[in-house]
């Protein structure tokens, strides 16, 4: 079965999988918050957060992705959101860093990789592309019945994942 994956990326790497569970040949469970089955367009999905922000070392914090990224079984694209304002340079420089490496894996893995603009998803949910972190979690846990516990990191991944679903949609039907 083919599996999309959505990507949230930061120190708390949201992701949303069109699969009911992640399933991995990896035990990197230090890194991970616990699974959220949800329901994405009529599809059973899983979501959570990597906690990628507790390897200090940058190296090793991308050795630690790429490795999670190549453990999903059947894995079919990457939808990864694309943050052009950052605030720092910092932040800037592990975004472009995340960017390059999932991009590797993908072509590695001869799947798409598909960069997705904030705007371009947070619009589909209250219309005007700057939706609050608060207004994703109250959506999210509203329409695809995620924990409101859930990290914020874990929700964006679940509307990223809606808005590509819907827009393949959209595409097929046109």
């Amino acid at each position: 079965m083919t599996r999309i994956l959505a990507l949230d990326p930061g120190a708390s790497f949201g992701w949303a999988l069109t699969s009911a569970m992640l399933e991995t040949t990896l035990e990197l469970h230090e890194y991970w918050l616990p699974n959220y089955a949800v329901h994405i367009e009529n599809t059973v999905c899983s979501c959570g957060a990597w906690q990628l922000g507790k390897v200090k070392d940058a190296g090793t914090r991308y050795g630690v992705l790429e490795s999670l990224l190549r453990s999903i079984n059947g894995l079919g694209a990457i939808i990864f959101e694309v943050s052009p304002g950052l605030r720092s340079k910092h932040s800037q420089r592990w975004h472009y860093g995340y960017r390059s490496h999932v991009e590797k894996v993908a072509a590695e893995l001869s799947i798409p990789f598909e960069p997705v603009y904030p705007s371009a998803w947070k619009k589909s949910i209250i219309g005007n592309g700057r939706a609050s972190k608060d207004e994703i979690l109250y959506y999210a846990a509203g329409h695809f019945w995620l924990d409101a516990s859930a990290p914020y990191d874990a929700a964006d991944a679940c509307h990223i994942l809606a808005w590509w679903l819907r827009s393949v949609e959209l595409q097929e039907v046109g």
